[in-house]
């Protein structure tokens, strides 16, 4: 895919829970989930990156769902997506990025605007806050 997209970051905690500042030293917290390119290597897919803290150390063991639209669509496993990154997250890490790539089923249009969200669950089943990042495509191209 070839298109030109912009980002917009909307990372909304749910209502009346905690905040950044007081969020459960056990619970994975998404700090800022980005938008980072259309894959020049593969057709249809865009990468994004996560910086996340979970306190424990035990996210390793869980998943990173995505969600687009508000509809959950898919989830990796955590153990996969550690040992993917470069370096390599240690399994038992509190705090760092993940970088991944999501692959489109359908190329989009251009004007449309893709709500892509993301959760985060450890080992015991802890869930994250579920920030969004919103895309719209400028151009089409093959």
């Amino acid at each position: 895919m070839r298109a030109l997209w912009t980002a917009g970051l909307g990372c909304i905690l749910a209502c009346g829970g905690p905040g950044p500042e007081d969020w459960p030293d056990e619970r994975p917290l998404i700090e800022e989930a980005v938008f980072l390119q259309s894959s020049p290597f593969v057709s249809d897919a865009l990468a994004f990156a996560l910086r996340w803290r979970d306190g424990d150390g035990n996210l390793s063991g869980g998943e990173t769902v995505l969600f687009i639209a508000g509809q959950r669509v898919s989830s990796q496993s955590n153990v996969e997506l550690f040992a993917e990154q470069q370096p390599p997250l240690p399994p038992d890490a509190e705090s760092g990025w993940l970088e991944f790539l999501v692959r489109l089923d359908e190329r989009p249009s251009p004007g449309q605007r893709l709500a892509f969200s993301f959760e985060l669950v450890d080992s015991a089943g802890e869930v994250s806050n579920r920030p969004t990042v919103t895309l719209r495509v400028l151009g089409g191209g093959s």
